[in-house]
């Protein structure tokens, strides 16, 4: 059936398109023009056909990288349900589209699978260094809290959303990603076409809600919702897909561009008001600027641009100060310190409460349970991927992980390269970060963490 449609010459025009570098770009213009103009049920529409097409027909599931690094910020700073009640999805019409949009990515992957035969390679343990780890997750996140008293449905949902974004996923990707020369290439500019629609997207909220004068305090960086994610997880975003700017920056014929958005990346995390982002973000950014200094094609120009950085940022500074802002632009920072924010508590209940479940842990909805003041899943979450393990699935299921993550080091050890190290320093960042915050379990995290792997295993230069 499928040789049939690609012999079609419009289907082979179409499948062209898909497996272009003009497919991504296409995709980025569609979610920053619905997000900006609050057409969110569009850009849905538009972007999970593409998927569903580009996922039956390409030979290659290279295309859905575009989908899955984008498709999330399709959700408008207008209708966004991340400032509370939102009438735009409240309305049943608008949630019984985006069901059956889901019922649709699901289904392209399904298909897929049985037309091209691929759930043949599901389980080829020769050529998928990392399927026993992510194996061995399922029986992890399936068995957090079991004998405890503490799971419940929301419990249930974080285990079931992890074994379908990691150990399923991995698979799927592991199975239909295809090893090719430029699939890092690939990777990276699909990611420099992200980081740029986040830095637009931030630019945005600025737009529509800020007003000149206000200080960048706490209060304002509650303000800061981009589609469905609060300002943390989007300068996280920015933050982990940074090394392949660098990257792009190194190979490529005109890499001072990547050089440029860069740095305009970073400015856009500080705007979040993100210490996390920041911390990890700032070391990056220098850690790249050095190499590209010493190790890129064009190392003058790279000097050039990097002492120009300093002057401007030392300008700016200096133009703050004399406004009189300067605790104005700072507040937050300054206000913030140091300040855990009720992760060292949320910490030692968790523990509190592994003590009487040691084995398997408590799931991972016990601190939801106990607050009142939790209203969503994943704000009751320990905001340390190593403590939420050990609590949530135990000695066992920590154990079980510890072996992911081996085979995971395994990974980009066993070979270095120079597109590994990119990968790995990206996954690294992910890991960093998740030391701080829930991002491991949140699910636009979780597929792009799975992703970076699947890209890391295929990868044979």
């Amino acid at each position: 059936m499928i040789e049939r449609l690609l012999k079609n010459q419009t289907i082979g025009k179409l499948v062209k398109f898909f497996d272009s570098y003009y497919y991504p770009l296409f995709l980025f213009a569609v979610v920053l023009i619905t997000h900006c103009l609050a057409l969110d049920i569009v850009g849905f529409i538009v972007t999970v056909l593409c998927f569903f097409v580009a996922t039956i027909l390409c030979e290659d599931l290279r295309p859905a990288v575009p989908f899955i690094l984008m498709f999330p910020y399709v959700v408008s700073t207008q209708n966004s349900p991340g400032y509370g009640f939102s009438n735009y999805y409240a309305n049943p019409v608008i949630l019984g589209i985006i069901v059956a949009l889901g019922v649709l990515v699901i289904l392209a992957l399904v298909l897929r699978a049985i037309l091209r035969k691929e759930y043949k390679l599901f389980f080829d343990f020769k050529n998928k260094k990392l399927l026993i780890g992510f194996l061995l997750a399922i029986p992890c996140y399936l068995l957090a809290g079991i004998f405890s008293g503490w799971v419940d449905g929301n419990s249930i949902i974080v285990s079931a959303i992890m074994i379908a974004l990691h150990s399923i996923i991995y698979i799927c990707f592991s199975s239909g990603l295809h090893s090719r020369e430029d699939n890092i290439l690939y990777l990276s500019r699909v990611a420099a076409l992200a980081l740029g629609l986040m830095c637009l997207e931030i630019a945005f909220v600025y737009i529509l809600k800020y007003k000149i004068g206000m200080p960048l305090d706490d209060a304002w960086k509650s303000q800061i919702i981009v589609g469905s994610v609060v300002s943390n997880s989007a300068s996280e975003f920015i933050v982990i897909l940074l090394p392949f700017l660098f990257y792009l920056a190194y190979k490529e014929k005109r890499g001072f561009i990547y050089y440029i958005m860069a740095a305009l990346s970073l400015i856009a995390v500080y705007f979040t008001l993100s210490r996390a982002s920041l911390l990890f973000g700032v070391p990056t950014f220098i850690i790249g600027t050095i190499f590209l200094c010493f190790k890129g094609n064009n190392k003058t120009l790279f000097r050039i641009l990097s002492f120009s950085y300093i002057a401007i940022v030392v300008g700016a500074l200096i133009f703050v100060y004399a406004s009189g802002n300067y605790e104005g632009f700072f507040e937050f920072f300054i206000t913030a310190g140091f300040s855990s924010r009720n992760r060292f508590v949320i910490w030692s209940e968790l523990f509190e409460k592994f003590k009487t479940a040691p084995i398997f842990g408590v799931g991972f909805s016990t601190y939801m349970q106990t607050h009142s003041n939790i209203d969503q899943i994943f704000k009751g979450l320990a905001h340390n991927t190593a403590i939420q393990i050990l609590c949530s699935t135990g000695i066992v299921g920590a154990l079980l992980f510890l072996y992911h993550m081996f085979e995971v080091v395994k990974v980009f050890v066993i070979k270095t390269n120079i597109n590994r190290m990119m990968i790995a320093l990206s996954v690294l960042i992910f890991l960093g970060i998740s030391l701080v915050d829930q991002i491991f379990f949140f699910p636009n995290f979780a597929v792009i963490y799975t992703l970076l792997l699947v890209f890391a295993e295929k990868d044979h230069a």
